[in-house]
């Protein structure tokens, strides 16, 4: 049983890994989502965020000056002493430590979707199950609106004021 597996009542995915970037998305996590979380759920932060997902600015193409991110793994995360609870460090599968302020609010991109996927196979890491992904989603909704919002993981999480959480299809305005 992987890291991501979760016994549950979708019997049919409960191994099944996740394939599509519709799968994944919901526990990809935007800055805005992270900051959220820290301030209505600071006691299960930690516990919520841990083996979700982020996207994070890695490097800016010197040709086309187009930014590359890439889609990392949380691990764990910390608190600088004397700081505020917006002061969070995430430590990201690449044992690098980021702010949150590091953290991507667009959504993930096919690319960088699939160039996760590949990468993760390659280095035979496990990748979640698409009920462990469900699993995880609902906990965050819980934690940021309460047990008993019936939100579906569909609208991106910064477009908070739609009432829904998860990433969407949306084009970002450039």
């Amino acid at each position: 049983m992987s890291d991501y597996d979760y016994d549950d009542e979708y019997e049919d995915e409960q191994h099944e890994e996740v394939r599509h970037i519709e799968d994944l998305e919901p526990v990809v996590l935007s800055r805005g989502k992270l900051i959220r979380l820290a301030e209505k759920s600071p006691d299960k932060f930690d516990d919520l965020v841990r083996k979700c997902f982020v996207r994070i600015l890695t490097k800016t193409d010197k040709a086309t000056f187009h930014s590359i991110y890439r889609i990392l793994g949380v691990v764990d995360t910390e608190v600088p002493i004397g700081k505020s609870k917006y002061s969070k460090r995430l430590k990201v599968d690449n044992r690098s430590e980021r702010t949150l302020e590091c953290i991507a609010s667009e959504p993930i991109t096919e690319d960088e979707f699939y160039g996760w996927v590949n990468n993760a196979r390659e280095k035979e890491e496990i990748i979640p199950t698409i009920s462990w992904v469900k699993h995880r989603a609902a906990e965050i909704r819980s934690a940021l609106y309460g047990s008993t919002s019936n939100r579906k993981s569909k609208g991106r999480d910064d477009d908070i004021e739609e009432g829904e959480i998860g990433p969407s299809r949306k084009k970002s305005k450039k």
